[in-house]
C-alpha cells in the first residue's frame, strides 16, 4: 500500500514532492524506497528517474545513480543536466575520462550548463592538470559568478600553484 493512505498509485507530482521533503530531512533510504516503488510501476518517468539519480548521488551511491541515470538519458539523450549528472557521478567513482566525456557532451548540449565547467575543472584536478581546471573554473565563474563552491576551488587551486612554484 502507497503512504498516502490509498490503495492507487499517487501523481508523479505527490511523489516527487514526499521524495524531496524525506531527502531534505536526511531521510533518503525513505525517499529512494517511495521513488524506486514508483519506477517500478512507472519505468519511463523520466523526472522520477532523475530524482532517483540525484537521491542515490546524494547518498553517496553513485554507481546506481549512474543506472538510474543512464535509464533517463535513453528518454532524453539530449538532456544536458543527464550528462552532468552522470559526469560528476563518474567524476566521484574515479572514472575520471568517462566523466569527462560526459561532461564535454553536457556542455555539447548547452555550453551555458551550470556546474559542467566547474565539474570539468574538477575532473582535471584529479588528472593532475591544474591549469586546466582553473581555466574551467574561470569558464564557470564568467558564466555563473555566484557559483560559491567553483570561488573556493579557485582559491584552493590557487594556492596550491603558488606553493608549487615557491618549491620549484
Amino acid at each position: 500500500m502507497w503512504p498516502f493512505g490509498r490503495s492507487q498509485t499517487p501523481s508523479r507530482n505527490a511523489v516527487l514532492r514526499q521524495a524531496r521533503g524525506l531527502a531534505l530531512r536526511g531521510k533518503t533510504e525513505e525517499a529512494t524506497t517511495l521513488l524506486e516503488r514508483y519506477c517500478r510501476e512507472h519505468p519511463d518517468d523520466y523526472a522520477v528517474l532523475v530524482n532517483l539519480g540525484a537521491v542515490h548521488y546524494a547518498s553517496g551511491r553513485h554507481t546506481p545513480a549512474i543506472e538510474r541515470f543512464e535509464q533517463a538519458l535513453k528518454l532524453k539523450p539530449d538532456s544536458p543536466t543527464v550528462w552532468l549528472n552522470i559526469g560528476a557521478a563518474r567524476n566521484a567513482l574515479g572514472h575520471v575520462d568517462k566523466a569527462i566525456q560526459a561532461l564535454m557532451k553536457a556542455l555539447e548540449l548547452d555550453p551555458r550548463h551550470r556546474d559542467c565547467h566547474y565539474n570539468l575543472a574538477i575532473a582535471q584536478q584529479k588528472k593532475g592538470r591544474p591549469l586546466a581546471a582553473m581555466a574551467e573554473l574561470e569558464m564557470e565563474l564568467a558564466l555563473h559568478p555566484d557559483h560559491k563552491q567553483a570561488r573556493a576551488l579557485v582559491a584552493t587551486l590557487r594556492a596550491a600553484l603558488l606553493k608549487a612554484q615557491g618549491e620549484e
